[in-house]
């Protein structure tokens, strides 16, 4: 039993080293040699005429306003999932149609390897990038947050399994959105802009993720968090109902009777 008790802790400590390592490195950025070259094409933005719809979430109808057919590529460099504990704004402002916002950079931010030096995160509402320097290159115009609105639940679940590192392609309408109740917003229909109303919304009809970013560390993530719930459970085990001259035991002599 001291054996396997010892085995147990063995692989519980690699384990947990493997977790810290791979939950630091699951989400780094890609190098730019990894980069597909449709991520250094411009976002096609094409004015449309289609008229407003509606979409019912949680009982509540969203009056939607297409403006513009949009289409873009783009590497996730943060996202906020809006059904999240913490987000408490889109629940006060009866916000269930907006599922998840993605930030993106592409082309000229993409064309060396300083935009890894680069930070980003992400609130309730919008994404924010901080520069170390001003010689690490970086052009907001080829940075965006985009809050996703999705036509279908395939879309939908493909979008939640986005994460940090990601290449995506959406496809869908730059549109302004409002209920019932009150709550409305309206996207922004330039790259140009930034602050308060610089984020896109965008109502998907399509939506790949094309390259998913550091897919052998996300899997050891996973691996190791089984791995360490999975070892403490032993331990417990072993601690609860292994008989107890096992655990007095030290080896030898006349030390138990």
């Amino acid at each position: 039993m001291r054996i396997i008790d010892k085995l147990i802790k063995i692989i519980l400590l690699i384990s947990i080293l493997a977790l810290i390592t791979s939950f630091v490195k699951k989400d780094m950025l890609p190098n730019r040699e990894d980069i597909l070259e449709e991520l250094y094409t411009e976002p096609v933005q094409t004015k449309i005429e289609v008229r407003e719809f509606a979409e019912t979430r949680n009982d509540i109808a969203y009056i939607i306003e297409p403006l513009f057919e949009y289409k873009l590529y783009g590497m996730v460099v943060t996202y906020h999932n809006s059904n999240s504990w913490l987000d408490t704004m889109h629940s006060s402002s009866k916000d269930f149609i907006n599922t998840k916002d993605i930030t993106v950079i592409w082309g000229y931010n993409l064309k060396d390897g300083d935009y890894q030096q680069v930070k980003f995160s992400h609130s309730d509402a919008a994404g924010y990038y901080y520069v170390p320097s001003r010689s690490v290159k970086f052009n907001a115009r080829y940075f965006s947050n985009n809050h996703l609105l999705s036509s279908t639940m395939q879309i939908n679940n493909t979008i939640m399994k986005v994460q940090t590192g990601d290449q995506i392609y959406l496809e869908g309408y730059l549109v302004n959105y409002a209920h019932v109740q009150g709550g409305s917003r309206n996207t922004s229909i330039t790259r140009e802009d930034t602050e308060g109303y610089s984020c896109e919304i965008i109502y998907l009809t399509d939506f790949k993720i094309l390259k998913k970013g550091n897919p052998e560390w996300r899997l050891l993530y996973r691996l190791s968090k089984f791995s360490v719930i999975g070892c403490l459970v032993l331990l417990l085990v072993l601690f609860l109902f292994v008989p107890f001259d096992y655990k007095r035991k030290k080896g030898g002599g006349n030390s138990y009777k």
